[in-house]
């Protein structure tokens, strides 16, 4: 048997030590726009909110703008803004500004809009990887959850707005 010099060894054992190369995040993808107006739809059905097709919204300061959902009633309208609805719009101009670390932002309806409060969700804290590879950082059921948690947050707090009045 031969033996191996002790700095062979030295360097095998220091590249075992070594931490593993950094892994690159899965590729991810927002739910899809129409999945997304089925989850919202459904979450106002099951909040005592039926749904109606999308229309415009007119907001103050701001052009109208195309609510994905509104509650039959009318008092509810929900924007679900995907990457390609931000690249067709100048967001500073066309939105309401936006509170600094949310995840979405709540706004009142103008003109004959005036009792319609709009939610505006951005798609892309709806984010996914079931798609890629076999450890998922986040499924896509964890991200209609999460949708469909804000929705029903969101109603509980325009309930709560409107009986306030």
């Amino acid at each position: 048997m031969r033996a191996i010099p002790v700095p062979c060894l030295f360097a095998v054992a220091l590249a075992a030590c070594q931490p593993p190369a950094a892994r690159q995040p899965n590729p991810s993808q927002a739910i899809a726009e129409g999945r997304a107006v089925a989850i919202i739809a459904r979450t106002l059905q099951e909040q005592g909110k039926p749904a109606a097709e999308g229309r415009d919204v007119q907001l103050t300061g701001v052009k109208p703008l195309h609510a994905d959902v509104v509650t039959v009633d009318q008092s509810i309208a929900i924007v679900y803004l995907t990457e390609q609805d931000l690249a067709l719009i100048d967001a500073a101009a066309d939105l309401p500004p936006r509170p600094a670390g949310d995840d979405f932002w709540v706004t009142q309806g103008a003109g004959p809009d005036a009792a319609t409060i709009v939610l505006l969700l951005d798609a892309s804290n709806y984010r996914y990887d079931d798609l890629a590879g076999e450890q998922h950082e986040t499924t896509s059921i964890v991200a209609e959850n999460r949708l469909t948690r804000d929705v029903r947050d969101f109603v509980v707090a325009a309930a709560r707005h409107v009986r306030k009045r």
